[in-house]
C-alpha cells in the first residue's frame, strides 16, 4: 500500500496516459499524491564561457508551464491545487523532489525505442536507479 505518490509528467500529450493509469493507482491506495513537472533553467546551463544574458525574464514560460499542467491534471480528474512545477535538471531533480515528498512510489512515463532493443527513455531510466522509493514506468503508447 502506498501513502505518497509522486507522478512526474513532462507536459507532452503522452502526459494523458501517464495520468489516466495514476487515477486508479492513487484511488486503489487512497494515497496522497503530488503531480511534478521538471524543467531545465537555462540560465544555470551556461558556462564562463557563455554571453551573460541580462534582463532574461522567464516568468511566462513558467507561467504557460503552469498553466498546461494545471489543465492536463484536470483533465484527469485530479486536484490542480496537488500540482509543483520544478525547476532543476530533470532526473535528480525529481529524485530530489521524491525524498522531500517522502514518495514512496514514483510513477514517469516511458517512451519505447525501436532498434535492436528497447530501452526506458533517459529521465525514466535515471530514476529507475537513482530514486529511494519505488518506480512505476507506465509505457507510452503511440498511436
Amino acid at each position: 500500500m502506498f501513502k505518497n505518490i509522486m507522478v512526474a509528467i513532462d507536459l507532452s500529450e503522452s502526459s494523458s496516459q501517464v495520468l489516466a493509469k495514476t487515477v486508479a493507482i492513487i484511488t486503489e491506495n487512497k494515497a496522497n499524491y503530488q503531480v511534478v513537472c521538471c524543467y531545465e533553467p537555462v540560465i544555470g546551463m551556461m558556462t564562463e564561457m557563455s554571453l551573460p544574458i541580462t534582463g532574461f525574464d522567464d516568468s511566462q514560460v513558467r507561467e504557460a508551464m503552469e498553466t498546461r499542467l494545471a489543465e492536463l491534471v484536470e483533465q484527469a480528474g485530479l486536484d490542480k491545487q496537488k500540482i509543483r512545477l520544478i525547476e532543476n535538471i530533470v532526473g535528480p531533480g525529481l529524485c530530489q523532489h521524491a525524498e522531500l515528498f517522502k514518495a514512496d512510489l514514483m510513477i514517469v512515463g516511458s517512451h519505447s525505442r525501436h532498434g535492436i532493443r528497447l530501452l526506458l527513455g533517459s529521465t525514466a531510466n535515471y530514476v529507475l536507479h537513482h530514486a529511494v522509493c519505488d518506480v512505476l514506468a507506465v509505457k507510452i503508447q503511440r498511436e
